[in-house]
């Protein structure tokens, strides 16, 4: 028989006994007819029938034996019944078949026993308390993670399924396993009953749902045994054959629920294939804590967590069950909503349900500390359950609990006398839990007590031991236990004094690395601040009590706070600064995500009266953030620059702070980057005009500003007399704003800097006067279509510093007016770029007569400029008069060949200052190198040469360059691929020591034998910034000795190895080399398969990536799930090259 055929079989078996027992004559002829009697003797059988005494016995017999083979040898004997003349036989055989009827009948049954067991819960853990229905609790459920790959699937799911209408899931989805997690006390044997008892009230007539409550099973009884316990055990037609029919069926209408995961022990029971099983038998729900969910979530198709309730839910459920919704309504507004810790607990039923009862009993606690409150729940706890707990057994408890801390229970023997002791005086607390082994196991009702018990404990051992022994073995005390509890332990530790918390963070190295404290922040606890007065966090991840720490140790002394890429409460940031840093003058803040919060809810406790400069740069601000820095801007009344650059998508909170500004003494503005859109700049236009003492604007990259560029150029006729500085690079600027922006420079008497930059259109040599530039000292003009006469603009030039020409290729004759300015400002000139300019060999030589009075130039930029021997040796010449000064000289492809290595030689050993040469894209240079940087400076400390064609004794001698120029920090060898065993003397050279920062090697061809000496002489670049061997496939396995020495590469921030052919083996190396690194920003894998290590590798340097190339690389299943979870701790991401042709900005 089938699990329904048995089920109706047992249902209808006393009516087939009667009739059996009135018609045992016939009973004989069908013993006889089916062959009944196989099971036992025909003569035995049929000799118990004729006699009374016996005839029970045997008519029990043959039930048992028919309720063991089909069905259809019953209903045989009733057909014959009935041909005899017995009715009673054809209605019994009718219901028989019917077994849908039946099956109807066990989930009626069932759920009328779900709806009495299951419609209330107690409301307290204390004895006498009364029960509450158990539709009052709902608690918000979130989707965590689903097997399929419907994307339309994971979302309907995780916006459909509520705690009200969870049930529906087994109904409308095809799930074979569920799991329910969440945290201890967070209502999950609630939900499952909760689940119960709503299948009770539907009308749906075919799903069964069977429970287990996994904390009562016994070893001694089968799983089906254990289900018919728990489930029904007023119902007499279902056994535990039928119930493991079921599960051998597949039977899709059994639901299967197992609360408390995390409570079972018994290691040979079958429920354990269920937990573990990738697919059970029936569809299967689990509840656990999360600890132990996480050890199966994978074997599930879908999971849940409880989040606990938030203020609503709870105002409901209060209101019902307790006392008044006003009352309730109190609780939450005087109470949680003043004390982040009470909110915080509340989101755990089991504990708002006390802290309201502990309110209602002494209305004083919401300006209680953790630590206190959680004492007051104890004694309350212990009060109302009428028990004493003598302080040698509480103290015992408080040993217990932290010595087990790492187990999430306490375990004891099962002779223990101090079981008796925990059991009897706390019972209200702890739950006892026996297993198989000698032991038994205590389980509070809320992790957070034992958490509580061994603050207390840790708490003693500080005040009654030798400090210095405690804290030196606190790593050892807490080296089994996880983060998240050592984090709740010190937390409470915390709450309870501030100064063994300080000191548990200075010398406990395990729990800085739970609150990711890096070595700047030790540093900073640590360091003497009398001479110090800057704060620097730089791609950090701040705990809000490590902020707190800081800001109250150092507060008084800093005057400078820089932030950049770091996770930071912001809110709790400029809260501290404001209480804690009277004299700040500086707050910067970059690429940093603001706190989410209501600019209504500002708590400043007093005015920072020395803040200057507020900058916040590329902080993904939104509408409200930026309202909330308004408010903050009006308590630095002293302020005077204010910097909000890259931040794009401002909106409304935008007009706030320029609205804010105009009151303000402002002196600097800077939204370069901001996208604003035109309503945003109408708004800066007004505010720029009520800035009287305006002094620098920088409005960069902001597109739409050419439109309406009028509203600017109004609003900065009021700050005329004191402007020094504009910029106004790509800002679309037109022949007529050009116009407009003519007159504000005439105005403009102090004007110093202009950047108009990438204004192609502007037409600036016919709307501004031949004087406009005067009396400036920096130019920038790259990519301003500059001709004839725009040149002319800058011939009046008498005092200029800075000219930045590039990208402009049509000067012309012009170009002669340009170096008429540059001589008569030879007395100033220091930095002059003409990269990509098309410059003339004859434009070349006016340039070199120019530079020949210019003493103190230290830049010059004239890179792809195809510039002749003789106006190269011009230039040189003139730049012999800057010698002393001349730091940088960049001649990127200018076409140089080896008879200008005369000239390039004597300018080289002349500039006793020279830091930095590039020399990269100059084929022809031959075999000069050996001259050129003869005598070089020693100061030399960047070096590029890329695709210049060096060979193996041009690489020799860059070997003796390397040796006298010590400070060499860049270095570009790029793409010139037959250096030989020259490279290996460079290598050497780098092996006994150096200075290197960045090193570019990529398409060198480099050997096995060269990438294992360039592997031994990274062993020495310990202040290496960026790698790039990109490109070199011939390295091979040479790739682990580059990627074990890697590892003392601690300030590695670049890495480039696409295109490497990296192995499986070698990607083994790279993950051992890299692990351990927090600062990586930039990764190219690009055109390499096997990179799944990789991606585990990332995760230590999740906070600082930046981007990522793995174009090519054709990622597997397994590599692209990885590649999702690096990405999604990733939040400093800028990039993701996914191929050549397709690229993701993550632009927020």
């Amino acid at each position: 028989m089938n699990s329904r055929e048995k089920l109706s079989f047992n249902y209808y078996r006393k009516d087939i006994e009667t009739l059996f027992m009135k018609e045992c004559e016939l009973l004989e002829m069908c013993a006889s007819q089916y062959d009944l009697n196989s099971w036992a003797s025909g003569e035995t059988f049929i000799v118990e029938l004729a006699n009374p005494k016996k005839k029970t016995k045997a008519v029990q017999e043959l039930l048992n034996y028919l309720s063991e083979i089909s069905i259809d040898e019953t209903l045989k004997i009733l057909e014959t019944i009935n041909d005899n003349g017995n009715k009673q036989a054809e209605q019994l055989k009718e219901k028989l078949k019917d077994q849908t009827y039946v099956w109807h009948k066990l989930v009626a049954a069932t759920k009328e026993q779900r709806r009495d067991d299951c419609g209330l819960i107690f409301l307290l853990p204390f004895i006498g308390t009364k029960q509450a229905r158990i539709e009052y609790i709902n608690t918000p459920i979130k989707m965590l993670q689903i097997t399929s790959e419907n994307i339309i699937e994971r979302k309907l799911v995780d916006t459909e399924v509520t705690y009200e209408n969870f049930f529906k899931i087994f109904y409308e989805k095809s799930y074979n396993k569920i799991l329910i997690e969440g945290k201890p006390g967070g209502g999950k044997s609630v939900h499952m009953k909760n689940l119960l008892f709503k299948w009770s009230k539907i009308e749906d007539k075919d799903k069964l749902f069977i429970f287990l409550i996994l904390k009562n099973v016994q070893m001694e009884k089968s799983l089906y045994e254990e289900i018919v316990e728990q489930n029904f055990k007023n119902i007499p037609f279902i056994n535990a054959n039928i119930v493991e029919l079921f599960f051998t069926e597949k039977r899709n209408d059994v639901i299967l629920l197992l609360d408390g995961a995390d409570e079972f022990h018994l290691k040979n029971h079958k429920i354990n294939s269920i937990l573990n099983a990738r697919k059970t038998n029936i569809p299967t729900a689990i509840w656990s804590r999360n600890w132990k969910a996480q050890m199966f979530e994978s074997t599930c198709d879908i999971a849940f967590e409880l989040m606990g309730w938030d203020t609503i839910q709870m105002e409901n459920f209060f209101s019902k069950c307790f006392i008044s919704k006003e009352k309730s309504a109190n609780f939450i507004e005087k109470v949680i909503n003043n004390n982040s810790n009470i909110k915080r607990l509340c989101k755990i039923p089991i504990l708002a349900m006390i802290l309201f009862h502990l309110w209602n009993e002494k209305k004083d606690i919401s300006k209680k500390s953790l630590y206190e409150i959680y004492e007051d729940l104890v004694k309350i706890i212990l009060e109302k359950n009428r028990k004493i707990l003598k302080e040698s057994d509480q103290n015992r408890l408080c040993e217990l609990s932290f010595m087990n801390l790492a187990k999430n229970k306490i375990i004891l023997p099962k002779d223990s006398n101090e079981q008796e002791v925990f059991k009897e005086g706390l019972q209200c607390l702890i739950q006892v839990i026996p297993t198989e082994s000698d032991k038994i196991e205590l389980h509070f009702y809320h992790l957070s007590f034992q958490e509580f018990f061994s603050a207390q404990f840790l708490i003693k051992q500080f005040r009654q031991s030798n400090r210095n022994t405690f804290l030196s073995s606190m790593d050892n005390l807490f080296k089994e236990t996880n983060n998240s509890t050592i984090y709740n332990v010190i937390d409470f530790i915390k709450e309870y004094c501030e100064d063994i918390f300080n000191d548990i963070i200075l010398y406990s190295e395990l729990v800085r690395k739970m609150y990711n404290c890096s070595d700047n922040i030790k540093k900073i606890l640590c360091q003497d601040w009398d001479d110090s007065d800057t704060m620097n966090l730089e791609n950090d991840d701040i705990h809000d009590y490590i902020l707190e720490t800081l800001i109250k140790k150092i507060g008084k002394f800093i005057k400078i706070v820089k932030i950049v890429n770091t996770n930071i409460n912001t809110k709790l940031l400029f809260e501290m600064l404001f209480s804690n840093a009277d004299g700040l003058k500086k707050l910067i803040i970059h690429h940093t995500v603001f706190s989410d919060y209501s600019s209504n809810n500002i708590f400043l406790s007093k005015y920072l009266w020395n803040l200057e400069q507020l900058e916040i740069r590329d902080c993904y601000l939104n509408e409200q953030t930026l309202e909330y820095v308004e408010k903050v801007i009006g308590y630095c009344p002293s302020l005077k620059i204010f910097i909000l650059s890259d931040n794009k998508m401002l909106g409304d909170g935008f007009n706030a702070v320029c609205e804010r500004l105009a009151s303000q003494k402002i002196t600097h503005i800077d939204v370069s980057n901001c996208h604003l859109n035109n309503q945003e700049i109408i708004t800066l236009g007004k505010t720029i005009a009520q800035c009287s003492g305006l002094e620098n604007i920088d409005l960069s990259y902001n597109k739409q500003i050419g439109e309406i560029f009028e509203v600017i150029s109004d609003g900065l006729k009021t700050p005329l007399k004191h402007l020094k500085q504009i910029k106004l690079v790509e800002c679309g600027l037109t022949e007529k704003q050009a116009v407009s922006l003519h007159k504000i420079i005439q105005g403009c008497s102090c004007l110093e800097i202009i950047d108009l930059s990438g204004n192609q259109n502007a037409e600036l040599g016919r709307n501004f006067g031949r004087d406009s530039f005067k009396s400036l000292i920096k130019v920038y003009l790259k990519y301003c279509c500059v001709r004839e006469k725009e040149a002319i603009l800058l011939e009046s030039c008498s005092f200029l510093q800075c000219l930045d020409l590039s990208e402009n290729k049509l000067m012309g004759n012009g170009f002669k007016n340009i170096c008429n300015g540059i001589s008569s400002s030879c007395g100033f000139i220091k930095e002059i770029n003409l990269k990509s300019c098309n410059l003339t060999e004859k434009q070349g030589e006016w340039l070199g007569d120019a530079l020949k009075n210019c003493s103190l130039l230290e830049s010059v930029s004239l890179s792809y400029n195809r510039l002749g021997e003789k106006a190269l040796e011009t230039i040189c010449d003139g730049l012999m008069s800057s010698s002393s000064k001349l730091s940088e000289i960049n001649l990127t492809s200018c076409f140089l060949s080896k008879k200008s290595a005369n000239s390039l030689s004597k300018i080289i050993q002349g500039c006793t200052a020279l830091e930095s040469i590039d020399l990269s894209e100059n084929e022809e240079l031959g075999r000069e190198f050996v001259k050129i940087f003869q005598n070089c400076s020693e100061k030399l400390k960047t070096l590029k040469l890329s695709n210049c064609k060096v060979n193996q004794v041009d690489a020799h001698s860059l070997q003796k360059l390397t040796q006298i120029c010590s400070s060499l920090e860049i270095v570009d060898l790029s793409h010139n691929k037959e250096m030989g065993n020259g490279f290996q003397s460079i290598c050497w050279q780098w092996s006994k020591g150096n200075s290197l920062k960045e090193i570019n090697l990529s398409y060198c061809n480099l050997s096995k034998t060269e990438g294992e000496v360039l592997g031994k002489a990274l062993e020495k670049c310990h202040s290496l910034t960026t790698l790039d061997l990109s490109g070199n496939k011939k390295i091979g396995k040479a790739f682990y000795e580059i990627f074990k020495q890697l590892q003392f590469c601690k300030k590695l921030k670049d890495i480039n190895i696409s295109a490497c052919q990296i192995a499986i083996d070698t990607a083994f190396y790279f993950r051992t080399a890299i692990e351990g690194h927090t600062s990586i920003e930039t990764i190219n894998v690009s055109s390499n398969h096997n990179i799944d290590m990789i991606f585990q590798t990332l995760m230590s340097s999740s906070s600082a990536l930046k981007k990522i190339n793995i174009a090519n690389c054709n990622l597997n299943n397994l590599e692209a799930v990885l590649f999702n979870t690096l990405l999604k701790h990733c939040r400093a991401i800028r990039e993701i090259n996914l191929n050549d042709l397709y690229r993701i900005y993550k632009d927020l």
